[in-house]
């Protein structure tokens, strides 16, 4: 046996099949965070993975092709849980289509949303850090639409790890109608429209920081509801945002309560406390819920914008989504990284209030009386 060889194997070169370093099929690999071709290692990595291609650094003076840690999305289920395929029978399904993803270039990814298991009102969103460049995945609450005129209150816990200054949202409310046209000069208001984020992160710059923010967007050009605009409406949209700081890994509970004027407020606190304690410093929307598009629709303004009314079976209505938008636009880092594991979880989601009393619609659903439409 040759000295080399003996050298070989007391330094555990040659590592035992199915550990994360095992060698692949006789030949060398490249260990986690090192060059998949340096060293005669021909692409092949330890852990099984698929190299991602990097761009050219201090260390690399080409593009080079990294070996990633294997990726482990089950760390943001609770309690040891694993994080499992959606079935037919949740009510979160995958997102393929979103102007915040299309309109930046971006691609939905080839795996898709899972939930943790033993907890089908739950939902994983997630990238696994390979080749992640303009890639995006989302998921959305579709046959559970909430009726904001109904609604009293949401609960859920949500956890994030290696999301900070990326483009998230773990949890938010979509205006199920959308008005087109331009109104006042504005295409598009957010904090007027009934679109609510109770948790998004954003690269930092822009009135960002990079930590997670209770949202309304800015509008400071115009109204794009009916005309002339409340008086008791503040145009400064960004008055009402909030940041909450944390570190890379967060975990807190979430509570969403529609007050006697209309008006939504947002608390964090931490999990396994029961519902967060509304203050005045909480985040708030802002305005009474009424008065926003989903359920005014628009009107024309002075300049002959057409009429947009809302459809009676749309009226009031939001749907909840989570999304992870890995492109270099939106509010996300440019340009987009190569290799985001960034994973987010919501569990433990109950609505009380505006949702129909469907199966489906039932795993989301406090136990309270529901005020929403009867299922047929």
């Amino acid at each position: 046996m040759s000295v080399c060889f003996i050298a070989a194997l007391a330094s555990g070169f040659f590592s035992a099949r199915g550990s994360s370093n095992a060698q692949l099929d006789g030949a060398s690999c490249a260990k986690d965070g090192t060059d998949a071709y340096a060293d005669n290692h021909k692409g092949k990595c330890c852990s099984g993975i698929a190299p991602t291609k990097m761009r050219a650094d201090a260390g690399h003076l080409n593009p080079w092709f990294e070996c990633l840690p294997s990726f482990n999305v089950d760390d943001v289920c609770p309690d040891g849980s694993a994080a499992v395929e959606l079935p037919a029978s949740s009510p979160w399904g995958p997102v393929t289509k979103s102007p915040s993803c299309d309109e930046n270039k971006g691609t939905f990814a080839s795996y898709l949303p899972k939930m943790c298991e033993g907890d089908e009102s739950s939902v994983v969103v997630y990238l696994n850090g390979e080749n992640t460049e303009d890639t995006c995945m989302a998921a959305k609450v579709t046959d559970c639409h909430i009726d904001m005129s109904s609604f009293e209150r949401l609960e859920a816990d949500v956890r994030m790890k290696d999301c900070m200054g990326r483009w998230t949202a773990a949890l938010w409310q979509a205006p199920v109608f959308k008005a087109q046209g331009r109104v006042n000069g504005q295409y598009y208001n957010q904090g007027f429209s009934g679109e609510y984020d109770y948790l998004e992160t954003c690269g930092v710059g822009g009135g960002h920081t990079g930590q997670p923010e209770t949202n309304v967007g800015y509008a400071p050009a115009g109204w794009r509801a009916p005309s002339p605009k409340p008086p008791s409406v503040s145009l400064d949209r960004q008055d009402f945002d909030k940041h909450w700081e944390t570190d890379d890994d967060f975990a807190q509970h979430v509570t969403v309560l529609k007050d006697d004027t209309g008006d939504l407020w947002v608390q964090y606190c931490a999990m396994d406390k029961g519902a967060c304690q509304i203050t005045p410093q909480s985040a708030h929307y802002g305005i009474d819920i009424r008065l926003s598009e989903i359920f005014t629709g628009t009107t024309p303004s002075d300049s002959g914008d057409t009429n947009y009314p809302v459809p009676s079976d749309l009226k009031g209505k939001v749907e909840l989504v989570s999304d992870i938008w890995n492109v270099a636009g939106g509010c996300g880092p440019r340009p987009s990284p190569p290799d985001v594991t960034c994973r987010m979880s919501v569990t433990n989601l109950k609505i009380t209030g505006g949702l129909p009393n469907t199966p489906t619609c039932s795993k989301i659903m406090s136990a309270a009386p529901q005020g929403g439409e009867e299922g047929l």
